[in-house]
């Protein structure tokens, strides 16, 4: 049976001619490299602003110092004894990623770093969501892009995070690619390696899985944010055994009342708000061709609502 843009066979819609792409939910090869390419030219931009302007904080200080401890064989220490304030993850890329240990390198090669990052997240999540505009608006969004220019590790928690959505999403579409389950693992426990908060947040995540993917997904996964979760109560107990303290010193409470706390992100959201909005209605303008037409994509939407259950549920962390 000849149907609008398809025929009826064995029970099943076969489609054809110029939408038959488009219905599948899938993004045409082509057009993901050009958005590839598209999105790493602008952070390119915003990188080598970062290296002209500097973008150095107190943070970023210590960051390259540890890399530079690490370069040099010293482990993840300051002025020779074991730091856990700061994990050691992102200091560790750094080491990894800089040509020579001077302060000046370091400082370079840190925005170049942060620009792979951020690339490689526009990628993993162009590829597990299949849309432009949702990959775009986190990596393209005012606040990303400032984090981008400066040497903090919240560039490796969205690195991992990214990592963690495609390769549940990879899991999702076929559970028998064992390399996808070891690169859950790998992005969990990287993750924790980068921000403490990562922990906590790992449990979030996998909670947000199951309403998303399904039960049979969030069994499958179970195990490996197991292996993570045992790696950094393990990393935690190393902390308290080095340091007396799991994160290398005691919680310092907020001197802030939680009102005006609430107040403070409110009034930053309304601020940052105003250039996501800008943002959001230049790539509408970008992927309009795309979300006019992808209309089979039901493969990807347990992505989407993935995403979305997990930034509502880091949001409720920051204010826990």
């Amino acid at each position: 049976r000849v149907m609008a843009g398809g025929y009826l066979e064995g029970g099943q819609t076969k489609y054809f001619g110029r939408s038959s792409r488009f219905c599948s939910g899938h993004m045409p090869r082509n057009n993901s490299l050009i958005y590839l390419i598209t999105v790493t030219s602008l952070l390119a931009v915003m990188a080598l602003m970062a290296v002209l302007f500097g973008y150095i904080s107190v943070d970023s200080w210590y960051y390259m110092l540890l890399a530079q401890a690490l370069r040099h064989g010293q482990g993840c220490s300051l002025h020779g004894e074991y730091s856990a304030v700061y994990p050691c993850g992102y200091p560790a890329i750094l080491a990894l990623t800089a040509p020579i240990a001077t302060p000046a390198a370091m400082m370079i090669s840190s925005k170049i770093t942060n620009l792979i990052l951020l690339a490689a997240s526009f990628w993993f999540v162009l590829k597990a969501s299949r849309h432009v505009f949702m990959a775009a608006l986190i990596v393209l969004n005012p606040v990303t892009l400032i984090i981008g220019m400066y040497t903090w590790s919240e560039n490796l928690l969205l690195f991992c995070f990214c990592g963690t959505v495609l390769a549940i999403s990879q899991i999702h579409a076929d559970n028998r690619k064992w390399a996808s389950y070891v690169l859950l693992t790998g992005f969990l426990i990287l993750g924790c390696s980068a921000r403490y908060v990562f922990g906590p947040f790992a449990f979030l995540i996998f909670m947000c899985t199951w309403p998303a993917f399904g039960k049979q997904t969030a069994l499958r996964v179970f195990p490996c944010f197991c292996i993570a979760g045992v790696a950094f109560v393990a990393w935690q107990v190393f902390n308290h055994e080095l340091t007396g303290f799991a994160t290398g010193m005691p919680r310092v409470t907020a001197p802030e009342a939680p009102q005006l706390l609430v107040r403070q992100f409110l009034i930053a959201l309304g601020i940052n708000g105003l250039g996501v909005l800008i943002a959001a209605i230049l790539l509408i303008g970008v992927s309009f061709r795309q979300l006019s037409r992808v209309r089979g994509g039901e493969g990807a939407r347990p992505t989407r609502l993935f995403i979305t259950l997990a930034g509502i549920s880091f949001l409720a962390l920051a204010f826990a």
